[in-house]
């Protein structure tokens, strides 16, 4: 006897649809909910900490100074961007080799020293210059080197408030620390 139309449920395979597509769904919001929680001082410092560990293998690698080159932008932000030294000059480095998006990155934390045997280092404001090559080559100054016998400027970033930030500190060698800086 055959069941009316008024009494008929769902299929299983209906029922899988709907609770697959759900959980996309959560899956997709849940991703998109946390895409800016990346900007914790703490998080900020381990990112930068592993582009460290990926920039001294391709000084290593390619046998040539890599450099990082802190600055400011014209609104007031701090970024930084990874660079090479062919010989001649220095040229940003290939985005794929620290980071699939791109060698220059802003951090969106306002507070951000570099302390270099202690001293702060003042940030110079980011300058595109367009034209003359010689003047462009001048835009690029680094204030660590990562060389490729593994030595590099020791250093230490304070990112974040000067309580409550953290401290990314690295030795000559390459040992890296990231502690609370609760001063």
């Amino acid at each position: 006897m055959p069941i009316p139309a008024s009494e008929r449920g769902f299929t299983l395979l209906e029922l899988m649809t709907v609770v697959l597509l759900i959980g996309l769904l959560l899956g997709v919001g849940l991703s998109l909910d946390f895409a800016d929680s990346a900007n914790t001082p703490q998080q900020q410092a381990q990112r930068l900490a592993q582009q460290f560990t990926l920039a001294s293998e391709e000084a290593v690698l390619s046998g040539a100074i890599v450099g990082l080159d802190f600055y400011r932008t014209a609104d007031n932000a701090n970024g930084y961007r990874w660079l090479s030294h062919d010989g001649k000059q220095w040229h940003e480095l290939t985005p794929a080799l620290v980071d699939a998006e791109s060698s220059q990155h802003t951090l969106p934390l306002q507070q951000l020293q570099l302390l270099i045997d202690g001293t702060p280092l003042e940030f110079e404001e980011l300058q595109v210059l367009e034209g003359d090559q010689d003047a462009e080559r001048q835009r690029f100054t680094p204030e660590i080197l990562l060389l490729p016998t593994r030595e590099l400027t020791p250093f230490s970033l304070i990112l974040g408030e000067a309580v409550g930030g953290v401290v990314l500190s690295m030795d000559a060698l390459g040992r890296t620390t990231v502690t609370d800086n609760a001063r």
